[in-house]
């Protein structure tokens, strides 16, 4: 089952396709190298290996998701948890589909018409438009989310992040909260807009993924603290 926090950030980002306007500003993407980011077929660890990257440390622990996890049908998806100097790990949820493959993210909506409570930023970097979004928790009450959708010719990309206290946009409280919430919505950026993290990967990335050890790469997220294999689950 999908998580409580993709759940909500999927509700939000159901509605008409609002595409980008093409006047937007065409950055460069920001990808790992290792000559064409569409050499191989993506992995799980390939996958996995580029979150890590971005985010410029190794993952606690990392998962391949199955159908059992919302995983669609055709889609590539790993969760992983990533340890934080303050409170408990972070998990970073990624899923990559075909257009139309996945019902929850085959929607790309723009800003317009956010609740007020979500900050929205949205852009074109390279051949990807994106969404990303912050919900700000309330203590003691709600961490709050961040999640950014990605797409571009052939590839969505969702990419949803919970676990720390999400700050509010400006907001001058806790560093540690502001920090780290700026920390997953630069990651989220990152990652779907990374050509690539698709259906298709770097060779790098596939390196990367392959040296990732045993002893962080679960069978199923979950699994040893008493989580049972996930329909669909398949050994690899």
């Amino acid at each position: 089952m999908a998580s409580r926090a993709s759940r909500r950030l999927l509700t939000v980002l159901l509605g008409p396709v609002v595409l980008l306007g093409a006047c937007a500003e065409d950055d460069s993407p920001s990808s790992a190298p290792g000559g064409d980011p569409t050499a191989v077929v993506i992995t799980e660890r390939a996958l996995a290996a580029a979150v890590e990257t971005h985010l410029g440390r190794e993952a606690v622990a990392a998962a391949p998701l199955f159908s059992g996890d919302g995983l669609p049908p055709g889609a590539v998806g790993v969760e992983l948890a990533f340890d934080r100097p303050v409170g408990d790990h972070a998990h970073v949820r990624v899923v990559v589909s075909a257009p139309g493959a996945d019902p929850d993210a085959q929607q790309l909506r723009s800003c317009r018409g956010m609740p007020a409570t979500w900050d929205c930023e949205q852009d074109v970097v390279g051949a990807t438009s994106y969404v990303l979004l912050r919900e700000a928790g309330y203590p003691e009450e709600d961490p709050g989310l961040v999640g950014a959708v990605g797409r571009r010719d052939g590839v969505v990309v969702l990419a949803t992040a919970y676990g720390p206290f999400v700050a509010a946009a400006g907001d001058e409280g806790e560093a540690d909260d502001v920090a780290q919430t700026q920390e997953l919505a630069d990651l989220l950026r990152a990652v779907v807009t990374d050509p690539g993290v698709g259906l298709r990967t770097s060779e790098h990335y596939e390196e990367a993924g392959a040296a990732i050890e045993d002893d962080r790469w679960l069978d199923w997220y979950g699994q040893g603290n008493g989580a049972s294999e996930p329909e669909g689950y398949r050994p690899t």
